[in-house]
Protein backbone atom coordinates (compact mmCIF):
# COMPACT_ATOMS: atom_id res chain seq x y z
CA UNK A 1 0.00 0.00 0.00
CA UNK A 2 2.95 2.30 1.08
CA UNK A 3 4.80 1.49 -2.22
CA UNK A 4 1.79 2.69 -4.20
CA UNK A 5 1.20 5.47 -2.27
CA UNK A 6 4.93 6.69 -3.04
CA UNK A 7 4.54 5.37 -6.87
CA UNK A 8 1.66 7.36 -7.59
CA UNK A 9 2.79 10.40 -5.55
CA UNK A 10 5.95 9.87 -7.91
CA UNK A 11 3.57 9.71 -10.65
CA UNK A 12 2.24 13.18 -9.80
CA UNK A 13 4.80 15.50 -9.02
CA UNK A 14 6.26 13.80 -12.60
CA UNK A 15 3.33 14.87 -14.36
CA UNK A 16 3.01 17.85 -13.25
CA UNK A 17 6.83 18.67 -14.75
CA UNK A 18 5.42 16.86 -18.12
CA UNK A 19 3.18 19.70 -18.05
CA UNK A 20 5.48 22.14 -17.32
CA UNK A 21 8.40 21.14 -20.08
CA UNK A 22 5.55 20.51 -22.48
CA UNK A 23 4.88 23.99 -22.64
CA UNK A 24 8.07 24.60 -23.55
CA UNK A 25 9.39 24.97 -26.94
CA UNK A 26 11.88 22.60 -26.77
CA UNK A 27 10.04 19.35 -25.06
CA UNK A 28 11.62 16.93 -22.96
CA UNK A 29 10.28 13.33 -22.45
CA UNK A 30 10.69 12.03 -19.26
CA UNK A 31 11.27 8.33 -18.63
CA UNK A 32 8.90 6.94 -15.71
CA UNK A 33 9.60 3.42 -15.56
CA UNK A 34 6.77 2.41 -12.99
CA UNK A 35 8.27 -0.78 -12.56
CA UNK A 36 12.12 -2.57 -11.86
CA UNK A 37 15.23 -0.75 -10.96
CA UNK A 38 13.64 2.64 -11.01
CA UNK A 39 11.44 2.14 -8.78
CA UNK A 40 13.78 1.02 -6.06
CA UNK A 41 15.93 3.16 -6.83
CA UNK A 42 13.44 5.94 -6.18
CA UNK A 43 12.47 4.35 -3.05
CA UNK A 44 15.50 3.89 -1.53
CA UNK A 45 16.30 7.88 -2.30
CA UNK A 46 13.51 8.68 -1.12
CA UNK A 47 14.54 7.21 2.02
CA UNK A 48 17.51 9.14 1.95
CA UNK A 49 16.01 12.22 1.60
CA UNK A 50 13.77 11.60 4.13
CA UNK A 51 16.36 10.93 6.82
CA UNK A 52 18.66 13.90 5.72
CA UNK A 53 15.70 16.04 5.32
CA UNK A 54 14.37 14.90 9.26
CA UNK A 55 18.18 15.77 10.51
CA UNK A 56 18.74 18.97 9.00
CA UNK A 57 15.21 20.02 10.38
CA UNK A 58 16.04 18.83 13.79
CA UNK A 59 19.06 20.57 13.84
CA UNK A 60 17.01 23.63 12.64
CA UNK A 61 14.65 22.96 15.75
CA UNK A 62 17.64 22.94 17.53
CA UNK A 63 18.95 26.08 16.43
CA UNK A 64 15.65 28.28 16.92
CA UNK A 65 14.52 26.63 19.63
CA UNK A 66 13.48 29.02 22.27
CA UNK A 67 12.75 27.02 25.32
CA UNK A 68 14.29 23.51 26.27
CA UNK A 69 12.63 20.89 25.45
CA UNK A 70 11.62 17.95 28.33
CA UNK A 71 9.67 15.12 27.14
CA UNK A 72 8.44 12.81 29.99
CA UNK A 73 11.31 10.79 31.08
CA UNK A 74 9.78 7.52 30.26
CA UNK A 75 10.59 8.65 26.73
CA UNK A 76 14.85 9.01 27.16
CA UNK A 77 16.10 6.03 27.20
CA UNK A 78 18.02 3.92 30.09
CA UNK A 79 21.46 3.06 30.89
CA UNK A 80 21.82 -0.43 31.32
CA UNK A 81 24.42 -1.59 33.78
CA UNK A 82 25.61 -4.94 35.14
CA UNK A 83 23.06 -5.35 38.02
CA UNK A 84 20.69 -2.53 37.63
CA UNK A 85 19.18 -0.27 35.22
CA UNK A 86 19.07 3.57 35.78
CA UNK A 87 16.67 5.87 34.00
CA UNK A 88 16.33 9.96 33.53
CA UNK A 89 14.36 11.46 36.83
CA UNK A 90 11.68 14.10 36.27
CA UNK A 91 12.74 16.01 39.24
CA UNK A 92 15.51 16.81 37.16
CA UNK A 93 13.85 18.95 35.00
CA UNK A 94 12.86 21.08 38.07
CA UNK A 95 15.95 21.01 39.69
CA UNK A 96 17.92 21.85 36.47
CA UNK A 97 15.46 23.76 34.38
CA UNK A 98 18.48 24.22 31.74
CA UNK A 99 18.12 20.48 30.86
CA UNK A 100 17.15 20.04 27.09
CA UNK A 101 16.40 16.33 26.05
CA UNK A 102 18.49 16.11 22.29
CA UNK A 103 16.39 13.10 20.03
CA UNK A 104 19.13 13.06 17.88
CA UNK A 105 22.12 12.50 20.22
CA UNK A 106 19.34 10.48 22.84
CA UNK A 107 20.87 12.65 25.45
CA UNK A 108 20.51 15.85 27.75
CA UNK A 109 22.07 18.64 27.19
CA UNK A 110 22.51 22.20 28.56
CA UNK A 111 19.93 24.10 26.70
CA UNK A 112 21.94 27.85 27.42
CA UNK A 113 25.34 26.49 26.10
CA UNK A 114 24.01 24.29 23.39
CA UNK A 115 22.41 27.79 21.75
CA UNK A 116 25.48 29.32 22.42
CA UNK A 117 28.50 28.11 21.99
CA UNK A 118 27.39 24.99 19.39
CA UNK A 119 28.28 26.58 15.73
CA UNK A 120 30.28 29.60 17.67
CA UNK A 121 33.89 28.15 18.38
CA UNK A 122 34.87 30.70 21.73
CA UNK A 123 37.29 30.05 24.68
CA UNK A 124 34.57 29.14 26.56
CA UNK A 125 33.58 26.72 24.19
CA UNK A 126 36.84 25.37 23.98
CA UNK A 127 36.95 24.68 27.71
CA UNK A 128 33.30 23.32 28.32
CA UNK A 129 32.63 19.78 28.88
CA UNK A 130 31.25 18.48 25.15
CA UNK A 131 28.43 16.20 26.91
CA UNK A 132 26.31 19.38 27.55
CA UNK A 133 27.00 21.06 24.05
CA UNK A 134 27.16 18.69 20.89
CA UNK A 135 27.41 14.95 22.35
CA UNK A 136 24.50 14.46 25.01
CA UNK A 137 24.84 13.69 28.42
CA UNK A 138 23.86 10.10 28.84
CA UNK A 139 25.25 8.94 32.03
CA UNK A 140 22.51 8.71 35.11
CA UNK A 141 24.75 7.26 37.91
CA UNK A 142 27.02 10.15 38.38
CA UNK A 143 23.59 12.71 36.89
CA UNK A 144 23.37 14.96 39.74
CA UNK A 145 27.11 15.72 40.65
CA UNK A 146 27.64 16.44 36.96
CA UNK A 147 24.80 18.64 36.87
CA UNK A 148 25.51 20.61 39.94
CA UNK A 149 29.54 21.06 38.21
CA UNK A 150 28.16 21.98 35.01
CA UNK A 151 25.73 24.27 36.31
CA UNK A 152 28.69 26.08 38.86
CA UNK A 153 31.24 26.12 35.60
CA UNK A 154 32.36 29.49 34.19
CA UNK A 155 30.80 28.58 30.84
CA UNK A 156 27.54 28.30 31.82
CA UNK A 157 27.19 31.03 33.45
CA UNK A 158 28.55 32.51 31.01
CA UNK A 159 26.06 30.74 28.08
CA UNK A 160 22.78 32.24 30.14
CA UNK A 161 23.78 35.74 30.27
CA UNK A 162 24.29 35.55 27.04
CA UNK A 163 21.35 34.35 26.30
CA UNK A 164 19.99 36.91 28.67
CA UNK A 165 21.06 39.64 26.79
CA UNK A 166 19.81 38.33 23.57
CA UNK A 167 16.20 37.88 24.81
CA UNK A 168 16.27 41.49 25.90
CA UNK A 169 15.47 43.72 22.42
CA UNK A 170 18.16 46.83 22.04
CA UNK A 171 15.16 49.41 22.38
CA UNK A 172 14.35 47.84 25.78
CA UNK A 173 18.15 48.14 26.73
CA UNK A 174 18.14 51.28 25.69
CA UNK A 175 14.94 52.67 26.77
CA UNK A 176 15.64 51.02 30.49
CA UNK A 177 19.40 53.03 30.66
CA UNK A 178 17.19 56.17 29.28
CA UNK A 179 14.78 55.57 32.62
CA UNK A 180 18.15 55.31 34.24
CA UNK A 181 19.85 58.48 33.22
CA UNK A 182 16.30 60.22 33.62
CA UNK A 183 16.11 59.21 37.27
CA UNK A 184 19.76 60.27 38.20
CA UNK A 185 19.55 63.42 36.20
CA UNK A 186 16.02 64.04 38.48
CA UNK A 187 17.59 63.47 41.49
CA UNK A 188 20.46 65.98 40.68
CA UNK A 189 17.96 68.45 39.63
CA UNK A 190 15.96 68.33 43.13
CA UNK A 191 19.21 68.80 44.85
CA UNK A 192 20.24 71.81 43.19
CA UNK A 193 16.74 73.42 43.41
CA UNK A 194 16.95 72.63 47.36
CA UNK A 195 20.72 74.47 47.11
CA UNK A 196 19.13 77.38 45.29
CA UNK A 197 16.05 78.02 47.58
CA UNK A 198 18.68 77.14 50.82
CA UNK A 199 20.85 80.29 49.30
CA UNK A 200 18.22 82.68 48.48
Amino acid sequence: MKRQQQRSLNDFFLQGKKKKKGNRSDEVQLDTNSEGESGKASTAELQGDQSRDRQLRDTEVRAERTESYQPHPKFIETQVLSNRTLSFQERWYKDFPWLHYDAVQKGVLCFYCMRVYQDKPTPFAVKSEPAFITSGFKNWKKAIEKFKAHESSHTHCHAVSVTAQENHPVNAQLSSALANTQSDNRHCLGKIMSSIKYLA
